[in-house]
């Protein structure tokens, strides 16, 4: 491969090292969070610690799945060919509470909690 395209090197790096590297950064805490499991990696000078790694196994495609289950039971019919309005439903309107119990509390006060879209 190196040499039909002419390729003097290759550099292979962890993800999160790379990411803290783009922030000016050499040492802090990466959140990854896609697709797959959402992960909270530590970086020290440069070097992921893996041991350190905390893992939660729910991933974006599962709260998609979730999203679109909870459409499903409101009476909408989503075509797999429409599961990219879903991810847009996700990205625009969902989000991770800061604060659970004070979230609880606002939506039994509200009389709409429910957003349009």
């Amino acid at each position: 491969m190196f040499e039909s395209f002419n390729t003097p090197a290759i550099y292979v790096s962890d993800q999160a090292v790379l990411s803290l590297y783009a922030s000016g950064l050499t040492t802090g805490m990466v959140l990854n969070y896609g697709e797959g499991p959402l992960m909270n990696i530590p970086v020290f000078e440069g070097y992921a610690l893996n041991s350190k790694v905390m893992r939660s196994w729910i991933s974006g495609s599962d709260m998609t799945l979730y999203l679109e289950k909870k459409l499903e039971e409101r009476g909408y019919s989503i075509k797999t060919t429409e599961l990219d309005v879903i991810h847009d439903i996700k990205k625009k309107l969902c989000y991770v509470a800061l604060d659970f119990e004070q979230e609880m509390q606002t939506a039994a006060k509200s009389m709409s909690p429910e957003k349009s879209y």
